[in-house]
């Protein structure tokens, strides 16, 4: 480059460069006048932008620092210097730099966005949702500024505020990918699993080529109950990127519900092989292992999967079960006591800890953690009497209605019981399965026995 060549033709060849993408080109051209005439405004400020896609934010940030000091009343300058100072890592003097944006600018919606994306980036959601609702209030029009809103509100558990910010964004743009996913995602943890299905499948009509959108969709899938169509769109998100652990995960569960375990386990090994640290497959594929009567592999995947997570509340419940079916009590009790321990308002703990102690045969202890199973995913349906459920108190002169809880095995198992009843000089109603009633009729001639009903039959009530 001629030495005697002005530097406003040096610069101009540089906007060239950069409008081009000839990005390195540019840089030379700006460090050449950097050289020659060091700190010029306009070219620390091209210096930046240059920086900044090329991936160098922190020396991007040097020059925008410089070219702030020099012009401290640019809200342009500060904003692209806390854009940078963001890329950089520096999330505070980010922060800084935008409030200095703001300051002279207020009605910049972009400023307002980059301070609340800044916010999250510190997990101060409160503040970045404020910061998204006055990008929207500014502009209203910002589809990313009402997704970016929806989704800190669906961090914080504000659903239905979340998924009205996300409706907006939908509104705004139906082929924005992230804004259906995200609003499926949402209407999910309300409970409307119709709503997050359609926009699962809006979000991969808009971009068919998004592996996240095929594994969103999946998991839609599967938990309406299609699991045939969720392993569909878990191989399609793996035919797009087939790194992606959590998919494979996700498709051995499917696989495992449908009765596949073989395929389940060879696909949690493919979860294992992209993250061995996935603690998640290493429990499902000892589950899957236990499924197929390995008990000693399966406890080996348990352990492995503690071992990642110690605190992996499946991983250690199912090794408790795992153990107890191996015979060996003592460890099974101490995994599922430290369930329970660290999780002492999980039902299911507290359920599973109840069928150990059963097995050891501590009926006493048993029964009274047993009761956790009427909030148990695993327990059974608790049916519905106006009457008061007996708490053991004196039943002489008394009615009680016995009514069954789980299938026909255990109601004749548990019909032993009803004779004790009798002896406590207590009248007995026995509600079972329609098919037991003419032989619990015949066995207990003074019972009243009727079949189970929903609602119960009348004389329940």
């Amino acid at each position: 480059m001629a030495a005697s060549e002005p530097l406003d033709q040096t610069f101009q060849k540089a906007v060239r460069f950069y409008e081009n993408g000839s990005l390195k080109k540019a840089l030379k051209c700006l460090n050449d006048i950097q050289r020659r005439q060091p700190d010029i405004p306009d070219v620390l400020h091209l210096l930046g932008l240059v920086t900044l896609r090329l991936e160098r934010p922190g020396d991007a940030a040097k020059y925008l620092e410089t070219a702030t000091r020099l012009t401290p009343k640019s809200g342009g300058l500060w904003g692209l210097l806390g854009s940078a100072l963001r890329k950089a890592g520096r999330a505070e003097d980010a922060l800084k730099a935008f409030g200095k944006a703001l300051a002279i600018n207020s009605n910049a919606a972009d400023l307002h966005y980059n301070t609340g994306n800044t916010l999250r980036d510190l997990g101060r959601l409160e503040d970045a949702a404020d910061s998204y609702r006055n990008a929207v209030a500014t502009e209203p029009g910002f589809t990313d500024a009402w997704v970016n809103l929806g989704g800190v509100l669906k961090d914080q558990s504000h659903l239905e505020d979340a998924a009205g910010a996300l409706r907006e964004a939908v509104r705004l743009n139906p082929e924005d990918a992230d804004a259906q996913m995200t609003l499926g995602n949402t209407l999910e943890a309300l409970g409307d699993e119709e709503g997050a299905l359609a926009h699962q499948e809006l979000a991969v009509r808009a971009s068919p080529e998004l592996a996240q959108a095929h594994y969103n969709l999946g998991n839609a899938l599967r938990q309406a109950g299609r699991e045939e169509d969720a392993a569909t769109s878990y191989r399609n998100a793996l035919k797009i990127d087939p790194g992606r652990a959590e998919v494979y995960n996700n498709l051995g569960e499917t696989l495992l519900d449908l009765g596949d375990i073989d395929a389940a386990i060879e696909n949690y090994g493919h979860a294992l092989a992209c993250n061995p640290e996935l603690a998640g497959a290493h429990n499902n594929l000892a589950k899957a292992l236990g499924k197929k009567g390995d008990l000693e592999a399966s406890v080996v995947g348990y352990r492995r999967a503690l071992g990642i997570d110690p605190g992996h509340f499946g991983a250690r419940t199912n090794l408790g079960n795992a153990l107890g079916k191996l015979g060996k009590w003592d460890e099974a009790l101490a995994c599922q006591y430290f369930a329970v321990e660290n999780n002492p308002d999980n039902a299911d703990a507290h359920h599973n800890l109840a069928l150990t102690l059963l097995l050891m045969g501590r009926m006493q202890e048993g029964w009274t953690e047993y009761e956790w199973r009427w909030t148990s995913e695993n327990g059974a349906n608790r049916r519905t009497f106006p009457q008061a459920s007996w708490q053991g108190e004196d039943l002489l002169g008394k009615t009680i209605m016995v009514w069954s809880e789980q299938g026909v095995g255990d109601d004749v198992l548990f019909a032993g019981m009803v004779p004790g009843l009798f002896d406590a000089g207590a009248n007995v109603g026995l509600e079972s399965d329609a098919r037991l009633v003419p032989v619990f009729g015949r066995s207990f001639p003074s019972v009243t026995c009727v079949p189970q009903t929903s609602p119960p039959v009348p004389r329940c009530l």
